[in-house]
Parts: structure tokens; sequence; C-alpha cells
């Protein structure tokens, strides 16, 4: 009796699991964590206050965290009371694809704003990017 044919599925078992794999389950894993419900006090910012950080996060992260006030509108974005102002600043911390910053980011994985939880979560996913890339010795 002739064995069946292998197909692609059976191909995979026993391998390592890809990146995207395995950011996918720990996407998952992280949506899955209890949050807090109370919204940081002080979140009645208004449009155009809110606008301006956002802008002072872009052009922070324009300049690859390296102007003069550096990474200061990244972490002041991250703790800051509006959901819009830490997403930018999460986003751009991630864009800047430096391992390091995955510590800043991570307790926005405990947010209480969905849309926070989940760019911290790729943001710390391209910010990882940057490790894989480094040599042993350096990571």
């Amino acid at each position: 009796m002739k064995p069946p044919p292998v197909t692609p599925h059976r191909r995979l078992r026993g391998r390592r699991r890809s990146a995207g794999y395995v950011t996918g389950v720990l996407a998952l894993a992280l949506l899955a964590l209890p949050v807090r419900t109370a919204e940081p006090q002080g979140a009645d910012r208004t449009g155009a206050e809110r606008a301006a950080l956002i802008r002072q996060i872009h052009q922070a992260e324009d300049l690859r965290g390296r102007g003069e006030d550096g990474l200061i509108p990244f972490v002041d974005g991250l703790a800051h009371a509006d959901p819009e102002v830490r997403v930018a600043a999460a986003r751009g911390l991630g864009r800047l694809e430096l391992p390091e910053h995955a510590s800043l980011l991570m307790p926005l994985l405990g947010d209480a704003r969905l849309e926070v939880r989940i760019q911290a979560m790729l943001s710390i996913a391209r910010s990882l990017r940057g490790w894989a890339g480094r040599p042993a010795g350096e990571r």
C-alpha cells in the first residue's frame, strides 16, 4: 500500500514556529489579559492640546529620538492620560526598532483601552526586530 502524499501541512510538523506565528499567539494572549477599568485621570484634554502633543511625538520620531528632547516626548506620551497620545507614543517608539525600548512599552500591555494594548504589542514586536539583527554578543 502506498503511503499518503506529503502535504505542506505534514511537512511543517515538528519544525520551529515562524516569527509571525509566535507574534500572533503572543497577541492573542496579551489581549486576553485582565485590564484596569478606570481611565487615567485628566483624560478630558482639549483637541488642540492633544494635537500639539502628538505633533511633538511625530517630530521626535522623525529625528529618530536624537533631537534636543531625545526620547522625552515618547516617555511623556506613554504616561499621558489621553489614549490617542499613548498610541502615538507607542507607535513612535516601535518605529525606532530598538530592543531596549520594549521595556518602556511593557506597562501599556495592561492599559484600559484596547487600541493602546494592541499598539503596544505591535510596537514591542517591531522594536524586537532590531534585536534579531544584532550579533549574539550585543543582544
